[in-house]
């Protein structure tokens, strides 16, 4: 007969008060990660925008708070796939991933949106300028 050790059954679980909690695996623990990051990015970016861009309706700030009202979102999702067992844990995670992939996208996006938007404004000062020194 083959003998084989018996694997500890209770290996992946972590005794918390009232019952068992599944332990994080890596893949949850590195998506932890990323949106730790994404949320620290987040607080940078938005204190270092200008007062004024943050006061008046502009399409930058339009994403910063899309970004940072998904970005609370995805938070508590976490908060509720850590507590999930079988199928809907495994869901729930990849869910997560694949949202936080578009969030950290966007985050990449923004400060070129701001460049593309200062370009944009100095053109259209240097062109008023233009326009109003002809007419003077």
């Amino acid at each position: 007969m083959r003998s084989h050790k018996a694997k500890p059954a209770f290996r992946n679980f972590l005794v918390i008060e009232g019952g068992f909690q599944l332990k994080n695996s890596s893949y949850e623990e590195k998506i932890e990660a990323r949106l730790e990051r994404l949320s620290h990015a987040v607080e940078h970016f938005v204190s270092s925008l200008p007062a004024a861009l943050l006061a008046e309706h502009h399409p930058t700030r339009e994403l910063l708070e899309e970004l940072v009202v998904k970005q609370s979102a995805l938070q508590w999702i976490v908060r509720v796939a850590r507590h999930s067992q079988g199928a809907v844990r495994r869901r729930l995670w990849s869910d997560i991933d694949a949202s936080l992939a578009g969030l950290e996208k966007l985050l990449e996006f923004l400060p070129r949106l701001q460049d593309l938007e200062r370009h944009a404004r100095a053109a259209h000062e240097n062109q008023s300028s233009t326009t109003s020194s002809r007419w003077s």
